[in-house]
């Protein structure tokens, strides 16, 4: 659960707070898991980001999603005085319960247009059994 930042809306220069505040993390990255037949799919919003930019881990029941984009600097920037400076390193981390065990052998990632979406297979044991009714 996330608890609600009023900080995090606010624009920046907003406090006029210093240059350096690290607006790097980003917290706010959306995230929907939901069940889907056999799997759970996890989908997530990562704008700005690229594939090679993105991790994800299962241990356990948890899984993780992390990604950072560095901001390439060049020996030219020190001479040059910026009077606005938004594009810069971003990053952020998501971490969630699974709501069964997953088979992460066969999980499946698929990204584009900032959206990754995430397969995972159940486990045999977490997928519903039919037990079948006998007479007699």
């Amino acid at each position: 659960m996330n608890l609600w930042n009023p900080w995090g809306i606010a624009p920046r220069g907003f406090f006029d707070i210093d240059e350096n505040f690290d607006f790097d993390s980003i917290s706010n990255v959306q995230l929907d898991l939901y069940e889907e037949g056999d799997n759970y799919m996890l989908e997530l919003k990562a704008p700005g980001f690229n594939k090679d930019d993105i991790d994800i881990s299962i241990e356990g029941n948890q899984i993780t999603v992390s990604g950072n984009v560095e901001d390439v600097k060049e020996d030219k920037e020190k001479k040059r005085k910026y009077y606005k400076k938004e594009i810069r390193n971003l990053s952020f981390t998501r971490t969630c319960d699974l709501p069964g065990p997953v088979d992460s052998s066969k999980a499946q990632a698929n990204f584009k247009d900032g959206l990754l979406k995430v397969t995972l297979p159940k486990k045999e044991e977490a997928k519903p059994k039919k037990i079948d009714v006998k007479v007699g």
